[in-house]
C-alpha cells in the first residue's frame, strides 16, 4: 500500500500520529486539572475547618456577602457624614468675621449660660466665664477665631445637655489652649496669662488617648467639673450620646464633693446628702479640612 499509494499512506500515518498526540495531551491536561482540583479542595477544606469560609458557596451566600458589604459601606458613610458635620446647639450664631465680632459672640454666650444656670438654680462661681476668661476684654486673635468659635459651640452644647438635669454646682469649664503645639502648650499652661489667656481656662488632653491625627482628624477637648447626684451624671452621658455625634468621653472621675464653693443653698425639701464631684473629659472628633 505504501508503494502503490505513498501520499495517501503518509497522510493516514500523520493523522494517526496527530490523533495519538491529541489523546496524550488531553490525558495529561486532565491529570493536571485533577491535581489542581484536589489541591483547591484541600485548601478549601482547611479554610472551612478554620471557619474562614461558609460551608458551601452558593448564590445565597454571595448575595449575603454583598448585602454585608453594602451595610458596612452605609455605616462608613454615616460615620463620614458625622465626622464632617457640625454640633447641634449654638450653630445659629454664624462664625464671627473679626475680633470684635468674636468678643461680642462670647459675651452673648456667657450671658445665655448664666441666665440658664440661674433659672435652674445651679450654683456658679462669681463672674463665671465658662472657659473663656481669656477673652473677658477682647476677642481671640484673627487666626484663632474659627477654633475658639468651635470650642464655644462644643461647650454650649455640653452645658445645655448638662443643665437638663442641672447640677448643684458648676465648678469649672476648661478647654484646650488653641494654636499651640504640645510642648508649647505644656510650657504655656505653667505661666498664668501667657499665650494670650488666663491659665484657668485651659487643660491639656493627653495625646496618648486623643483621636487627633495631624492633617487627618481634628478634635476639641473640654473638661467639666460639677457637683451633683448620680442622676445628673447619667443624664449628661445619655444626652451627649443621643445625637450620634463623634463625642468621646475620655475620662470620668468621681470624688466627694466637700463643702460647696458657691452661694447656692438647698431649697425646702431638697436632700443634698452624699453629693459627688464629677470631672469629665470629652473629645469632639471631626475630619480635618485637608482630608474632607
Amino acid at each position: 500500500m505504501l508503494g502503490r499509494f505513498p501520499w495517501s499512506a503518509g497522510t493516514l500515518i500523520s493523522l494517526a500520529l496527530l490523533f495519538g498526540l491529541g489523546l496524550w495531551l488531553a490525558a495529561d491536561r486532565r491529570s493536571l486539572v485533577l491535581q489542581r482540583v484536589v489541591a483547591v479542595e484541600g485548601l478549601y477544606h482547611e479554610l472551612r475547618q478554620a471557619g474562614l469560609v461558609p460551608a458551601r458557596w452558593s448564590m445565597e451566600s454571595v448575595m449575603l456577602s454583598e448585602q454585608h458589604a453594602a451595610q458596612v459601606e452605609e455605616q462608613l458613610g454615616r460615620w463620614r457624614e458625622s465626622l464632617a458635620g457640625e454640633l447641634p446647639g449654638g450653630g445659629e450664631v454664624a462664625e464671627p468675621k473679626d475680633r470684635s465680632g468674636a468678643f461680642f459672640a462670647l459675651e452673648e454666650f456667657r450671658a445665655r449660660m448664666r441666665a440658664r444656670a440661674g433659672g435652674l438654680g445651679a450654683g456658679l462661681r462669681q463672674n463665671e466665664q465658662f472657659g473663656f476668661a481669656s477673652h473677658l476684654h477682647e476677642g481671640p486673635e484673627e487666626r484663632l477665631i474659627g477654633t475658639v468659635y468651635r470650642q464655644r459651640q462644643l461647650i454650649e452644647f455640653l452645658l445645655t445637655t448638662l443643665f437638663r438635669e442641672p447640677p448643684i454646682e458648676l465648678r469649672s469649664v476648661q478647654r484646650e489652649r488653641p494654636g499651640l503645639g504640645q510642648v508649647a502648650e505644656i510650657a504655656a499652661s505653667a505661666q498664668p496669662g501667657s499665650a494670650g489667656g488666663s491659665s484657668e481656662d485651659f487643660f491639656s488632653l493627653d495625646p496618648r488617648i486623643s483621636a487627633r491625627v495631624p492633617g487627618l482628624i481634628d478634635s476639641i477637648g473640654v473638661r467639666l467639673v460639677f457637683v451633683g447626684r448620680t442622676a445628673t451624671l447619667r443624664s449628661f452621658l445619655a444626652g451627649i450620646g443621643g445625637y450620634g455625634l463623634p463625642l468621646i468621653v475620655r475620662s470620668v472621675e468621681v470624688e466627694g464633693a466637700g463643702p460647696l464653693k458657691t452661694a447656692v443653698r438647698p431649697q425646702e425639701g431638697d436632700d443634698w446628702e452624699g453629693l459627688s464631684q464629677f470631672t469629665i473629659v470629652v473629645e469632639h472628633v471631626k475630619l480635618a479640612k485637608a482630608a474632607s
